[in-house]
């Protein structure tokens, strides 16, 4: 998977590496998740979330979570340090339905 992101509104960076080193590529690590996002307790949609190794930086929040192939947008990241310091992304399905005609999705 790929995650192109431009932090805190700095240079352009592609995520597509867990570790340092560089030997890791980033993968999906669960799927249908929910999540507590805020100090109030407020959760994500229930199983609207996935998680995913690629490391960010502050300000990511709204990039694409893209295939590996590039050709698909799996999510929208919107943050990190979940399920043991993951980044989360709420599936595209999910916005999607929400959006209705403002977007033209793919359903597969």
């Amino acid at each position: 998977m790929l995650f192109p992101q431009h932090p805190a509104g700095g240079l352009k960076k592609l995520g597509k590496f867990e570790d340092r080193q560089q030997n890791v590529l980033c993968d999906v690590t669960a799927i249908h998740e929910t999540y507590v996002v805020d100090s109030f307790g407020n959760t994500t949609n229930p199983a609207s979330q996935f998680s995913y190794g690629c490391d960010s930086e502050g300000g990511s929040s709204g990039s694409p979570i893209l295939n590996g192939g590039a050709s698909r947008v799996w999510g929208l990241h919107h943050f990190g340090g979940v399920n043991n310091c993951n980044n989360s992304a709420t599936h595209m399905s999910d916005i999607c339905a929400d959006a209705g005609a403002l977007l033209s999705c793919v359903n597969n």
